[in-house]
């Protein structure tokens, strides 16, 4: 009649068990509470990515921040592989001859 535990905590394949958090705008000027829950997630820097396991206690964080973050629902690979891509290296300006 009502779930298990193992059957509670045993995800189906493809199913999406993570948050990605990107922190998009700045704590500055916010009370020190918030600051504080955007570092017990992860996020000290603008456009920093996390992934955090789905979760009561980092949803509640994640409430408590919710206008300064962008939140997706991934399944961990995925998650992964976007943590790692990264913006193309240089600015696009290429320096010839001395000037």
């Amino acid at each position: 009649m009502f779930p298990t535990l193992a059957r509670m905590n045993a995800a189906a394949p493809g199913a999406k068990t993570h948050y990605l958090i990107r922190l998009v705008r700045s704590p500055i000027g916010l009370p020190a509470r918030s600051k504080a829950n955007l570092e017990a997630l992860g996020l000290y820097r603008l456009h920093q990515k996390v992934l955090q396991k789905h979760d009561v206690t980092a949803a509640g964080k994640i409430l408590k921040v919710k206008e300064l973050v962008v939140v997706e629902n991934v399944e961990y690979e995925e998650g992964l592989k976007a943590l790692a891509r990264r913006r193309p290296e240089g600015s696009g300006v290429e320096v010839i001859g001395k000037y």
